[in-house]
């Protein structure tokens, strides 16, 4: 618990300082300092997560968390929206964001006192020191393997606007609206996720790759509305993987392994965003079309993990 709090409380503090930022390499710097708050929480909140929410079912519980959470991704921009267009000020902005930076605070040191501790931490460990993710199971390693091949030919969101605003000169505004509908998708669709993964386990995993591939073949269809039909199925593809992707990690580990395996969970999905950004940003400059192509091959490469994970498990 004390290291998510850490994580929350370097996130929440460095956002608001930007409005201190003087410059680039300031701004830079706190940047790097709300990614790493990240990676400090993510690994320790998932934990937490998939202990609090045993009794009513992980899948819901990991749904309900993504759907707070993109309620929180839309107001944000909403209220920085707002205060820009009465206060013309980005300064004045970051400002004010530090009021649920501090409301965020006070609620994790409470839940800190009221969940003092996790109890896989107390059970026996079986390894300590080192990663040695060796010692994982056959299953999550073919896991793992999944998720890297799934999140390699999932398209970012900066190349899509990037794709709206340079390739179909869609206006500024509207690239605020598909935005705005991927993350209501992406809130609906996370809650529908979990009660699907409550019911059917590993198999509700299958759905990713085929709305990763319909962002990519929407995407490549000229006019402005294949902006907004990539940006559903963006939605639906990112509301499964924040919910259903986590939430799966508690049936393939055993429950003393699951932070450090939360850990490489998020290790191995930033290594594939990061090869998977350098892939389609290079075929972007090539043609669109042939993003598809990669992402079509990049999916089908992880449907076929998935489908052999799930035959080798009982």
């Amino acid at each position: 618990m004390g290291l998510a709090a850490c994580g929350y409380t370097v996130n929440l503090v460095a956002v608001p300082l930007l409005a201190l930022a003087g410059d680039w390499i300031t701004a830079l710097i706190l940047v790097i300092l709300e990614r790493i708050g990240k990676g400090l929480r993510a690994p320790a909140r998932d934990v937490i997560l998939a202990e609090v929410s045993e009794s009513f079912g992980r899948g819901k519980g990991f749904g309900i968390h993504e759907l707070l959470d993109q309620i929180g991704a839309i107001a944000g921009p909403l209220a920085v929206g707002w205060s820009i267009a009465v206060y013309g000020s980005y300064t004045t902005s970051f400002t004010l964001l530090a009021i649920p930076a501090f409301t965020a605070i006070v609620l994790v040191s409470v839940s800190f006192t009221l969940y003092p501790s996790l109890r896989s931490l107390h059970q026996d460990q079986s390894y300590r020191g080192g990663l040695h993710l060796y010692r994982y199971s056959r299953s999550f390693k073919l896991y793992l393997a999944f998720v890297f091949f799934m999140v390699a030919g999932f398209i970012h969101w900066g190349l899509i606007s990037f794709h709206a605003k340079s390739g179909v000169a869609v206006s500024d505004s509207e690239i605020g609206f598909a935005y705005s509908l991927a993350m209501a998708v992406d809130a609906a669709t996370a809650v529908l996720a979990g009660y699907l993964y409550d019911r059917v386990g590993l198999k509700a995993l299958a759905p990713i790759p085929a709305a990763a591939v319909a962002t990519a073949v929407a995407l490549a269809h000229p006019g402005w509305g294949s902006i907004y039909m990539a940006s559903l199925f963006w939605g639906v593809a990112m509301g499964m993987i924040e919910t259903v992707v986590r939430a799966s990690i508690p049936e393939l580990v055993e429950p003393s392994e699951r932070a450090l395996a939360y850990g490489s969970l998020g290790l191995v999905q930033g290594i594939a965003y990061m090869l998977g950004g350098f892939a389609v940003g290079y075929l972007y400059s090539i043609g669109i079309a042939w993003i598809a192509t990669y992402i079509i091959v990049i999916e089908a490469i992880a449907a076929s993990i998935l489908i052999y994970l799930l035959e080798q498990s009982p």
